[in-house]
């Protein structure tokens, strides 16, 4: 995967420079969507390298993006986002070893399936279920030392 992070990085770079023309103000919801894709994208060029400081900009990030894509707005957006903001906490826990992104990531997790369900988005919840499930099913030594198998709440 390493031969994807020039891409990557374009793409971090072109969506950097599109949100200096889209504004929140002009345009909410290209905003929040072009926000909540800038975070996807730093986390998983952050999973490829070390370090935590793209994880730190891409919950930057992603939280930006629900200021916009609230529950009451519109859920499955809201949902959409709540799963990514999972997977970084969850990737930022596994390089950090900071048990409360784990509990962040936890949360985050629970709301988006549940918000699929909501919405009846089976996809989103079968894709949020998924990650759920490695979170339980792979978690790193700490977790397992730390706060055992009953961590997840399922939906």
């Amino acid at each position: 995967r390493r031969h994807e992070t020039p891409l990557l990085e374009k793409a971090i770079d072109c969506r950097r420079a599109a949100l200096q023309v889209i504004t929140r103000d002009r345009k909410p919801s290209e905003w929040a969507r072009i926000q909540s894709n800038l975070g996807e994208t730093l986390t998983v060029v952050c999973e490829l390298e070390p370090g935590t400081s793209r994880l730190d900009d891409a919950l930057a990030a992603l939280h930006e993006a629900l200021k916009e894509r609230s529950r009451e707005r519109s859920l499955l957006l809201w949902a959409q986002t709540q799963e990514k903001l999972a997977r970084a906490h969850w990737a930022y826990f596994n390089k950090s070893g900071d048990l409360a992104q784990f509990n962040y990531a936890r949360k985050a997790i629970g709301g988006a399936i549940k918000g699929f369900c909501v919405a009846k988005a089976q996809s989103g919840v079968d894709r949020a279920r998924r990650l759920r499930d490695q979170m339980l099913n792979r978690p790193p030594r700490i977790l397992k030392e730390t706060i055992g198998s009953s961590i997840i709440h399922t939906y």
